[in-house]
C-alpha cells in the first residue's frame, strides 16, 4: 500500500514540478504584455493586398530600415532611417525630402516568420500587411 502511495506521491510531485517549470520558463521566453520579439522584424518585407503599387521595408539588425516601391529590385527609394520596436510599438524617424526629422508610429499587430501587420492607431487606423520575402543581410 505504501509503494502506491509512494509512487502516486512522487508522479504528483513530478507533474507539479515540470508544471511550474514549464511555467517559469514560459514566462522567461515569452514577451511580457503581448511584446514583440524586435528581432522578428529584421527582414525585407512586402506589402500583399490589393494597392497597385507594392511597398518594401528592409530592416536590418542594427537598427536601421529603408523602404522602396517596386516588387524585388531595383525599387524607387521612398524613406531611409532608424526603426525602435518597444512592446508592440513600431516607430520609424526618417528625414524627409525636404530635409526635416521625422517620427511615425504604429501599433503592431501581428508579427511573425512570415507576416508583419501594423496599424497607425491601437485600435485600427489605417492596416498595413507585408509577408516576408529575404532575411536582411548585415
Amino acid at each position: 500500500m505504501f509503494k502506491r502511495i509512494g509512487f502516486a506521491f512522487a508522479a504528483l510531485a513530478l507533474i507539479g514540478l515540470t508544471g511550474f517549470l514549464g511555467f517559469r520558463l514560459g514566462m522567461r521566453l515569452l514577451p511580457d504584455n503581448g511584446a514583440v520579439d524586435r528581432e522578428r522584424i529584421v527582414g525585407v518585407w512586402e506589402s500583399v493586398g490589393n494597392a497597385p503599387v507594392t511597398v518594401s521595408y528592409t530592416f536590418t539588425a542594427d537598427g536601421k530600415f529603408n523602404s522602396g516601391l517596386g516588387r524585388g529590385l531595383p525599387q524607387v527609394a521612398l524613406l531611409e532611417g532608424t526603426y525602435r520596436v518597444e512592446g508592440k510599438n513600431l516607430t520609424l524617424t526618417f528625414r524627409t525630402p525636404d530635409g526635416v526629422m521625422r517620427s511615425k508610429s504604429y501599433t503592431i499587430r501581428e508579427l511573425n516568420e512570415n507576416v508583419l501587420v501594423f496599424s497607425t492607431e491601437p485600435q485600427g487606423g489605417t492596416v498595413s500587411s507585408f509577408q516576408r520575402v529575404a532575411i536582411a543581410q548585415p
